[in-house]
């Protein structure tokens, strides 16, 4: 119970001081700022030499003047898997290419835009930060909580909530 402590307290050092609270920092300037939530599923599958992801889920972003539906497709791999490989606790490694779709609720116009959402060294199954970068510069953060209370895949569910910010 004592190393389990120890480990959430390394989790929670590293959100607060390398996660989500310092990336949007980095993020470009001017633009137009768009915030999302979304929920569904993650499949994380291992295989001979990393784990392979892919979430789907839906949900909505808010931008300036406007509420739109968003859904979110992500793909992508890690070296790791956090608590759930090793020791160490932490995931190494996570590159996804996501696709996140907006429509508009006034005009019903739909707008897919490419990420990528990366983190060389995180948690899971933890709350999992990511920076978020769009044409090659960064753009915001996010995180995804999946398998709560730290049940490790195949074990827990596999429901997703995904949050994040940029400035396009």
């Amino acid at each position: 119970m004592r190393k389990l402590s120890v480990r959430l307290a390394l989790a929670a050092a590293i959100i607060a001081g390398l996660g989500v609270v310092s990336i949007p920092a980095r993020a470009a300037t001017g633009g137009t700022p768009i915030t999302c939530t979304l929920a569904g599923t993650t499949s994380i599958v291992k295989n001979a030499t990393n784990y392979s992801w892919t979430t789907h889920g839906i949900g909505s972003c808010i931008n300036p003047g406007a509420t739109q539906f968003a859904e979110l497709d992500l793909a992508g791999t890690s070296d790791s898997l956090g608590l759930c490989d090793g020791p160490d606790g932490v995931l190494s490694n996570l590159d996804l290419n996501a696709v996140l779709k907006i429509t508009n609720t006034i005009t019903n116009n739909t707008r897919a835009i490419t990420f990528k959402f990366t983190n060389p060294l995180t948690v899971y199954p933890a709350a999992t930060p990511f920076e978020i970068t769009h044409d090659g510069k960064v753009a915001g953060a996010g995180a995804l909580f999946n398998h709560i209370f730290l049940a490790c895949p195949p074990a827990g569910t596999p429901s997703t909530q995904v949050t994040l910010a940029v400035v396009l």
